[in-house]
């Protein structure tokens, strides 16, 4: 199962702390317990150019087993749901307002978050599971997690 965390792009202006958003890391929590229940692997998925490749960095320290940086585009449903269609999912967790149109786009189910929703999921994929509602207390990253993830390798792609 392919359960993919789409991020938007973030430029941390102050260049303290995370470049990540907590809801953002809320959506990651969220695909992570879900590969813990269900297994399969999770993607974080975002657009963009350099300051992509820090959060998506942060996302390898907090636990994702891959990461994808398409390059070089404009960030709205159309372009975001080719990238889904282009790496492949079962679920897509966002917390993005583009979650929505993208679910319209790929036709399939917009779904938003809540505990007893990843006991049924199977029933519903694929699907996109919204987080907009929600804030998700995310894992804390592990020092290890931090050095291991300049030593991962981001796909970049093209659409």
């Amino acid at each position: 199962m392919n359960i993919v965390s789409y991020m938007k792009p973030y430029v941390n202006e102050d260049q303290m702390g995370t470049n990540i958003d907590e809801v953002e890391k809320g959506s990651i929590e969220i695909a992570l317990q879900l590969k813990e229940a269900l297994g399969g692997e999770v993607i974080a998925l975002t657009v963009g150019e350099k300051p992509a490749e820090e959060i998506l960095r942060e996302a390898f320290a907090m636990g994702v087993d891959q990461a994808v940086m398409i390059e070089e585009i404009e960030e709205n449903e159309d372009n975001v749901a080719k990238a889904l269609k282009k790496i492949g999912y079962d679920v897509v967790v966002s917390s993005s307002e583009l979650g929505k149109t993208v679910a319209e786009k790929l036709n399939i189910p917009y779904i938003e978050y809540n505990e007893e929703v990843i006991k049924e999921i199977n029933s519903k994929l694929p699907c996109v599971l919204s987080t907009t509602a929600t804030k998700i207390k995310a894992r804390y990253m592990q020092i290890s997690g931090v050095f291991s993830a300049y030593e991962k390798i981001i796909k970049q792609e093209q659409l």
